[in-house]
């Protein structure tokens, strides 16, 4: 299965805007959501990624982090809150849904805006194959009404480490360089598509026992949409390696996805490679394009190991028809 990435986002300061545990209370812990509402830590238990469908259609990719819910489907994206009744295992979700004001598929980029419908979703939390890996349950809205399906993809309790989001992540016309800088991790993002588009920031560890970072956007500028300041979010590395960002700043929302470029480390200005892989037909392999190689394999007729096309070898038998083992021409 897969997981649900959601990233919280913008305060001035970024990390009172996240939820987080509150340990003054020694005899119950309770967790702060976005909208500053205190919860019973309890509400962990629906922490992850989760992937579903509402009525059984579409794909809805949805992070839940201490009572905060993000999620995105093929047009749409939700922001809001949770509960868990814990003796009941029933969970209900306020959220507020916002439609796509830019998609770009191809990227796997959204961008939401505009005004919100409220979905209120109520369900039960259930093992299907492992604890609390279920919800189902049914939403309405002021006009509708349907069902709903969750199921957590299994990756939140992956741990998180900073280095391995070091390097170079790719998706169509969009490249994402993320580099050391202190105990933090410096981003900047550039578009070969869309003149201009840039965003930079940071990404900081949250909890190394879960697949889940925080971001701050310092800036994104020039794009076609979700051009803001101070935004912020959650990053999350998903069961197949891949990169996904939730951002919101008020009702904007950007939900994004990289993939690891293949040539991270190894690719320089020119064409050329030092992994053995070549893009301008030189290799550091023993394969050749110009008829030289240092395996034995030839592509013009010259060889290194004794077979010749034009009567000449480079063991034992000379380039003028002699030969230096005893044979002459």
């Amino acid at each position: 299965m897969q997981r649900f990435i959601i990233f919280p986002f913008l305060c001035v300061l970024v990390s009172a805007c996240l939820p987080q545990l509150d340990n003054t209370n020694n005899d119950t812990q309770t967790v702060t959501n976005e909208e500053g509402q205190q919860l019973d830590a309890a509400i962990q238990r629906l922490n992850g990624l989760w992937d579903g469908q509402l009525d059984q259609t579409g794909a809805l990719r949805t992070l839940i982090y201490n009572g905060t819910v993000y999620a995105f489907d093929e047009t749409t994206g939700f922001y809001g809150t949770t509960t868990l009744n814990e003796s009941g295992a029933s969970v209900d979700m306020n959220l507020k849904r916002y439609t796509f004001s830019n998609t770009e598929a191809d990227a796997e980029q959204y961008v939401t805006g505009g005004s919100a419908t409220t979905h209120y979703l109520s369900g039960l939390l259930f093992p299907t194959t492992t604890d609390d890996d279920t919800m189902v349950g049914d939403y309405e809205t002021s006009s509708t009404f349907g069902s709903f399906v969750l199921n957590n993809d299994g990756t939140w309790d992956n741990s998180s480490d900073l280095a391995e989001l070091e390097g170079l992540w790719t998706a169509t016309g969009y490249q994402l360089y993320v580099t050391s800088v202190g105990n933090q991790l410096a981003f900047r993002e550039i578009s070969s598509t869309v003149t201009g588009c840039t965003s930079n920031g940071f990404i900081n560890l949250i909890d190394r026992s879960h697949v889940i970072y925080e971001v701050e956007v310092t800036e994104r500028k020039n794009c076609e949409g979700f051009n803001v300041t101070d935004a912020a979010g959650y990053a999350t590395v998903t069961s197949d390696g891949d990169l996904e960002f939730f951002l919101r700043k008020n009702s904007a929302m950007l939900f994004s996805h990289f993939s690891r470029s293949t040539t991270t480390g190894g690719t320089t200005g020119d064409g050329t490679t030092d992994d053995g892989t070549t893009d301008d037909g030189t290799t550091d392999d023993g394969t050749t394009d110009d008829g030289t190689t240092d395996d034995g394999t030839t592509d013009d007729g010259t060889t290194d190991d004794g077979t010749t096309d034009d009567g000449t070898t480079d063991d034992g038998t000379t380039d003028d028809g002699t030969a230096d083992d005893g044979t002459g021409g």
